[in-house]
């Protein structure tokens, strides 16, 4: 879930001229190999640009501890990109950690203050840290293969904090949604940019806007992310024209499973935002 959050403090800093969106990622982040094809920041938001994915267990669940964003880039920064940037969408926690270490060029702190003074400190989202550990005595759990829950092994985010190293409340993920949604924190370009769908250059749309998966519903595009980590899971929804935000956390993950939950016969999660957007037209 930490996705949504890199592109709106990404945003409000293109707002302020401080991020400029179609610059070779290089101008934030010179260990971008001078090698590789240009890479924009735009197409990082919007999982065009060619950066792989997590491979392998021994990376989805992380037990090396980085002291900084720029030292958690060496994982895959000189690994061969996996499309020709802008022709194919391609999902990539990684690249995402690309785009939070040009946040942090542009912001001149580190990518957690970065956030803070952006977007958790201006929205109010006091139940949101970058890292961190939960409070009141919260245990985080994984799924068995066998449906049982278990405890969750240790885990170490520093390798993905833009990506996937947010924790966070469905509180605080519904002030999320009401603060980008609002013009008066994100302007009609940014939003516009959230909301739609990028395109591959063959013109294909991919699904996805900046920071946010989108899915068609009866009452016009429904805007979320979903996310799973190892001890949790959890999801928004944002419906744009009416500002209906719906939310959900859990501490039960399932990224350690080799078989994953059968979530055949389960509802899209856009369809859990239908009754609410339409109770809020039906008043209108």
């Amino acid at each position: 879930m930490a996705k949504p959050f890199t592109a709106a403090t990404a945003l409000r800093l293109a707002q302020r001229g401080r991020l400029e969106l179609d610059a070779d990622i290089r101008r934030y982040v010179p260990a971008f190999p001078p090698s590789r094809p240009r890479v924009t920041v735009r197409q990082l938001g919007g999982h065009l640009a060619g950066i792989r994915h997590y491979q392998g267990r021994a990376e989805a669940v992380n037990r090396t501890h980085y002291r900084s964003l720029a030292e958690s880039l060496t994982v895959f920064i000189d690994d061969p990109l996996v499309a020709e940037p802008g022709t194919r969408f391609s999902y990539s926690s990684y690249g995402f950690n690309l785009l939070g270490a040009a946040v942090e060029s542009a912001a001149g702190s580190s990518f957690a203050k970065a956030v803070q003074q952006t977007l958790l400190g201006p929205l109010r989202l006091r139940q949101t840290t970058v890292g961190g550990r939960a409070r009141g005595g919260t245990r985080f759990y994984e799924v068995t293969n066998d449906r049982h829950a278990v405890p969750a092994p240790p885990i170490d985010l520093s390798d993905r904090y833009p990506s996937g190293g947010f924790l966070s409340t469905a509180e605080d993920l519904v002030r999320l949604g009401l603060g980008v949604t609002d013009r008066r924190f994100l302007n009609a370009s940014s939003q516009k940019l959230l909301f739609t769908s990028q395109r591959t250059k063959g013109g294909a749309a991919t699904g996805y806007g900046f920071g946010f998966e989108l899915h068609p519903s009866p009452f016009g595009v429904v805007a979320g992310h979903t996310g799973n980590v190892v001890g949790g899971t959890a999801f928004v929804l944002i419906h744009p024209k009416t500002r209906v935000v719906v939310a959900l956390t859990t501490n039960i993950g399932f990224v350690t499973a080799s078989h994953p939950p059968d979530l055949a016969g389960t509802p899209d999660p856009p369809q859990l935002a239908v009754p609410f957007i339409r109770r809020v037209l039906q008043r209108r």
